[in-house]
């Protein structure tokens, strides 16, 4: 009898095996992939949905006011009268905004009597913008309401709503209205 020969070689694996294991594995790596990718996106478009949130609050003056970008004021003005042609400010001479109590939220307007339309919304909190150009701060938001007083370049102003195209704002110690235009989160240069 004769005997068979072993073959001490390694046994060869069958080519569509190692094709189909090597593809198992893309597909495990692809899929981890594809998990982590969906959350990262999922985080994403929720700080995408944020910032939407607060940039619709500055243009459009929303009720829960959170932080965000002013337009800053180009042209070098030195008063809002100059732009009376802008069709996204309003003159709200009809005191539509006025509102029969002294708080608004947590803004105490108590004792200020140089408003004559108060915010009909505010933000969470003050937030700090400098002006871009010497303004008149305003009884109300709009050029035909009587001026309040004078805020020079550069000032510091804390707003506290916005409404039409202008900022509720506190300068000095008073209130008043500013044309958004003329504000910048930034200080501008002397």
């Amino acid at each position: 009898m004769e005997g068979r020969r072993v073959s001490r070689r390694k046994p060869r694996r069958n080519p569509l095996y190692v094709l189909f294991m090597g593809l198992l594995a893309l597909s495990l790596v692809l899929l981890i992939t594809v998990v982590v990718l969906g959350f990262k996106l999922k985080s994403a478009r929720s700080d995408l949905a944020a910032a939407q949130t607060k940039i619709e609050q500055l243009r459009g003056g929303s009720q829960t006011g959170e932080d965000g970008q002013i337009t800053n004021g180009e042209d070098g003005s030195l008063n809002d009268e100059n732009n009376v042609s802008d069709p996204t400010q309003g003159d709200n001479t009809t005191g539509d905004n006025q509102t029969g109590s002294d708080t608004i939220d947590w803004l105490d307007l108590t004792g200020h009597d140089e408003i004559s339309v108060k915010p009909s919304s505010v933000y969470d909190k003050y937030y700090i913008y400098y002006t871009t150009g010497g303004v008149n701060l305003r009884s109300g938001p709009g050029t035909s309401y009587d001026k309040v007083t004078t805020v020079s370049l550069g000032s510091e102003v804390q707003a506290a709503a916005k409404q039409d195209g202008w900022t509720f704002v506190s300068v000095d110690g008073k209130f008043g209205w500013i044309n958004s235009n003329f504000l910048s989160t930034t200080r501008p240069a002397s």
